[in-house]
């Protein structure tokens, strides 16, 4: 089998779609993009490139993390990246797309659970379907880069780097196939939980636009999810 139609990240087969009237190979699996018609040796030499380049990256992400205390870098409930910590790596890896010329996404999810789960004081019931949801959010956004943060009480960022607004939706809607199952599983336990709101934004960013224009759409995009009022609502916007 000729070896560029195999994804070189996760070895999966490929298949060929178009976007923007250009061929590309897109990844099921991992949910990379490839460009069509590279040849596979000169491919992997640009990953070898890109791995050398990630090592840099995560040298000064290692320093970045180094220059925030401790109780700074994580959220003490669900473990994952602090607000602070997801906006200084928000900065960072803006720079590096403006640079690359390369898209960026974000995903913001709005957990909504019932009011008689929110004013009932169960603290510990609370805390564990923040931790679940946390999960599932972790098991879709798994790259290196991916970064998912807790950024208020019920609301979380995922940071995807080097991703189109097309391949988010792709994780987006894995994330919306592992809600329905653990939405299926409180149930069963009597236990409410309401549903959840996602909104998207991607941008091949420019020295013209800013970090902040990228949360702004994606909120925007969330406003306009909560404004349908369906049970599970994905909308995408791009800047």
């Amino acid at each position: 089998m000729n070896h560029q139609h195999i994804c070189p990240f996760c070895s999966s087969l490929l298949l060929s779609h178009i976007r923007s009237g250009k061929l590309y190979w897109f990844c099921p699996h991992c949910y990379q993009e490839i460009p069509y018609g590279i040849e596979n040796n000169n491919y992997q030499k640009t990953l070898i490139v890109k791995e050398e380049e990630k090592k840099i990256e995560g040298k000064r992400n290692h320093g970045l993390r180094n220059s925030l205390p401790p109780e700074m870098l994580l959220d003490q409930v669900t473990k994952l990246a602090s607000r602070r910590y997801f906006e200084e790596y928000l900065q960072s890896q803006w720079q590096r797309m403006v640079k690359e010329q390369e898209h960026i996404s974000l995903m913001i999810l709005a957990l909504e659970l019932s009011k008689s789960l929110q004013y009932s004081g169960d603290k510990e019931l609370f805390e564990t379907y923040l931790k679940q949801f946390a999960n599932i959010i972790v098991s879709v956004a798994k790259r290196p880069s991916d970064l998912v943060a807790r950024y208020e009480s019920e609301k979380f960022m995922v940071l995807l780097p080097y991703t189109h607004g097309s391949v988010a939706l792709h994780l987006a809607d894995e994330i919306e196939r592992k809600f329905i199952d653990l939405k299926i599983s409180s149930d069963k336990h009597q236990h409410q939980i309401l549903s959840y709101r996602l909104g998207v934004a991607s941008v091949n960013p420019n020295p013209q636009l800013s970090p902040e224009s990228l949360i702004q759409t994606a909120f925007s995009a969330l406003s306009q999810a909560t404004v349908k009022g369906d049970d599970l609502v994905i909308f995408y916007a791009t800047i």
